[in-house]
């Protein structure tokens, strides 16, 4: 991914996949930093697989009135060069498992995930 070219974000309250256009990664990642999301970087050699560090079971101390975004990062064909890693070290990085996917496909479990932790 190029700097001020799309950057494609899957999260919870769009219903759907969100495009966002001319941003530089690092706006991007403010913006939904200053939003409250739960931001998460998918790359394949992430020690830990999303679901489990989102549980589909809540945590007795979070509110059942307040609901997080998550938001999970997908890089291209290509991965993350080096720059945008260095943007994106903060962040929890998983994966979907020990196999390559393709964007859709984690978009499409990610979807399904998301849709049984907000039914639990």
């Amino acid at each position: 991914m190029n700097e001020g070219t799309e950057q494609v974000v899957v999260h919870g309250n769009c219903n759907g996949i969100c495009v966002k256009r001319d941003q530089t990664l690092a706006k991007l990642l403010s913006s939904y930093e200053n939003r409250g999301d739960e931001l998460f970087v998918c790359v394949e050699d992430a020690a830990k697989q999303f679901w489990t560090v989102l549980p589909l079971s809540s945590s007795s101390s979070s509110s059942s009135t307040s609901k997080t975004t998550t938001t999970l990062i997908l890089g291209d064909n290509s991965g993350f060069n080096d720059e945008e890693m260095k943007t994106l070290g903060h962040l929890q990085k998983v994966n979907f498992g020990p196999t390559s996917l393709l964007a859709s496909s984690v978009v499409t479990l990610a979807h399904h995930y998301l849709d049984e932790v907000e039914m639990n």
